[in-house]
């Protein structure tokens, strides 16, 4: 008891204390603030507390990396729970929009084979044996539901241009045989960004904006409001392409352009070309940490930052949100590394955390996996500490190398600042892309 006491008065008195210090009174204090998760053989999501959740419309579920199993494992679990305790209806994942339609159709009721459905994605933190289960389950628990109960399945990323030039052609094909004879030899232009994605010239997508929004009573009567509707969303996620990839904030454009596209799924709910309207649709979000968290994301490539996906929600949605924090102390994950101008995809191994991060820190409680919700803990002590000091966290993102500097491999964070929640597991393995 002296010895929490003196700690107590020290901890004012030098308020930016090192991790190091008064490690022991930190790990003891974390261990009574947090809830323990088991990984094997179940995971015990319903063990985390019922409050958190309570009155939510969005949770954002964020990874310190891509390609980490547990993390898509206790994701998986967490969306169920929302669903069946919480009545949560859309799954939304940093994943192509257009792409995911075909997915959202089948998890609906369609025909399809999920596993080509979802390589056809390409985003490997989904398309993987944890996204093919989730996939399924979703196509299993609406079997027997009425369409307006019905969860649904969305990518809220709009790098691409390809699936969405291609609907709307096709949409044109179909309704407006003159216009389409003006588009149809449109063709995907070299980004000027790095690594970016082909998209479609500015001045040929104002065009077919315009042709939708001047003639949307042909379509409306060719077609449906409804596909029009959509038609005119895949129009603009041909512009939000064009931007992430050329535009003059480049990359950092997709934050906002990512909350847009939550806020339209969550208004214009569509499946099978029709409209399903719920009184209060809540999401679960699954995307990187960097893209959660309440603050700024940082462009690894330029060392720009702007607002997060996480910040434009919170701006909109206030105490509806509720963001998780991912982290891990060691072992493997799938990840994509640059080799000259060659992106290959593999298997990493990292060593246990550094003494000197939280990461290390949080292994220290010897729980296999753990849940802490900032906004719960009572202890004044560790919450000040938490919210006065910055810690260093895994920070991984879909690229990595071994030759990474630990500065590249870990970020400093204000915890509470940036999540609302943090899951922690101690020992991961890899998440293998289906293909």
């Amino acid at each position: 008891m002296m010895l929490r006491v003196a700690f107590f008065s020290a901890f004012f008195l030098y308020p930016f204390v090192t991790l190091s210090q008064h490690q022991d009174s930190l790990i003891y204090w974390l261990d009574n603030s947090s809830v323990e998760l088991t990984i094997e053989p179940l995971i015990n999501i319903q063990v985390l507390p019922e409050d958190v959740f309570s009155g939510k419309r969005i949770v954002l579920a964020g990874e310190a990396t891509h390609g980490t199993l547990e993390f898509a494992q206790i994701k998986f679990e967490l969306f169920k729970y929302l669903v069946e305790k919480f009545d949560f209806s859309y799954f939304l994942v940093e994943a192509d929009f257009a792409k995911s339609l075909a997915i959202n159709e089948y998890v609906g009721g369609g025909n399809g084979d999920p596993k080509q459905l979802l390589s056809e994605l390409g985003y490997f933190h989904i398309a993987n044996s944890e996204g093919l289960r989730l996939v399924q389950w979703m196509h299993q628990y609406n079997s027997d539901k009425k369409e307006k109960d019905k969860i649904q399945f969305y990518g809220i990323d709009c790098q691409e241009s390809t699936t969405a030039l291609a609907m709307l052609k096709e949409f044109f094909l179909n309704t407006n045989s003159e216009f389409y004879r003006q588009i149809k030899n449109v063709d995907l232009l070299e980004p000027t960004l790095k690594y970016g994605a082909k998209t479609v010239d500015l001045d040929t997508i104002n065009i077919i904006q315009s042709e939708l929004k001047t003639n949307k009573q042909i379509y409306w009567h060719n077609s449906s409001i409804d596909e029009w509707n959509l038609m005119v969303k895949l129009a603009d996620i041909l512009y939000q392409s064009h931007q992430i990839n050329n535009g003059p904030i480049g990359y950092l454009s997709r934050e906002k352009f990512s909350a847009a596209n939550i806020d339209w799924i969550l208004t214009s709910s569509i499946r099978n070309k029709k409209k399903v309207k719920t009184k209060f649709s809540k999401a679960m979000i699954w995307a990187h940490n960097a893209h959660v968290n309440y603050t700024v994301i940082t462009n690894a490539a330029t060392g720009k930052t702007g607002n997060s996906l996480g910040s434009h929600l919170k701006k909109k949605y206030k105490n509806q949100v509720y963001s998780i924090g991912f982290d891990f102390n060691q072992g493997s994950f799938y990840a994509k590394e640059i080799l000259a101008d060659t992106i290959v995809g593999k298997v990493f191994t990292v060593p246990e955390a550094p003494a000197t991060t939280f990461s290390y820190l949080l292994s220290r409680i010897a729980k296999p996996a753990l849940f802490i919700d900032f906004n719960g803990i009572r202890n004044e002590s560790l919450r000040t500490y938490l919210t006065t000091t910055k810690v260093k966290c895994r920070d991984v993102s879909a690229v990595f190398s071994d030759s990474y500097p630990l500065g590249r491999q870990f970020r400093n964070y204000l915890l509470p600042e940036r999540f609302d929640g943090f899951i922690f597991v101690d020992s991961t393995h890899p998440l293998y892309p289906l293909n």
